[in-house]
């Protein structure tokens, strides 16, 4: 269930989950908790039919999230979630190339939902930024959108692909 409050005249929408153990989490199965400018968007990514970013598209967006394993972040320089959507929120706004929705964490990862109007762009201001502050190697940038679902960009030359449905638990 939604919760809204507000900060500096936007609104947020909280949203909790209570999802089960398992040895591993595809797309963002793992959540236990969630924050959104847009809860129109992020209830149309948990719902069962296909997500098309056009759908809610104002500026040719393509909606994304960043997962992060939080069970190998021993040596990451930000200390939590709200450093890295920092570090993000600026790399996209200098490069121009995006901006910022809300976040979430599971019971294994940390996610940065966001939207980008060039994703090539996007993507290696992202690198930058999160190489610089030693994110994880099991760190990915994931797409929304259904028929993009088995693509994915890895933050590190030698990320490995993400936990994905086909995978026994």
């Amino acid at each position: 269930m939604a919760e809204g409050y507000g900060a500096d005249n936007e609104s947020y929408h909280v949203y909790r989950g209570q999802p089960d153990e398992a040895e591993d989490y595809p797309g963002r199965s793992d959540l236990t908790v969630a924050v959104t400018r847009v809860p129109e968007l992020f209830e149309a990514t948990c719902s069962d039919e296909p997500f098309r970013s056009g759908d809610f598209s104002r500026r040719g967006e393509i909606f994304c999230y960043l997962k992060v394993d939080g069970s190998e972040a021993d040596d990451m320089v930000f200390e939590d979630r709200d450093a890295i959507e920092r570090a993000m929120e600026q790399a996209l706004s200098e490069t121009g190339s995006g901006w910022l929705l809300g976040g979430a964490t599971g019971l294994r990862y940390s996610y940065v939902d966001f939207a980008v109007t060039d994703f090539d762009v996007a993507v290696e201001a992202l690198r930058r930024t999160l190489r610089e502050g030693k994110v994880p190697r099991r760190t990915w940038v994931l797409y929304f959108d259904t028929s993009l679902e088995d693509e994915w960009e890895g933050i590190w030359d030698d990320t490995p692909p993400p936990p994905s449905w086909g995978e026994e638990e």
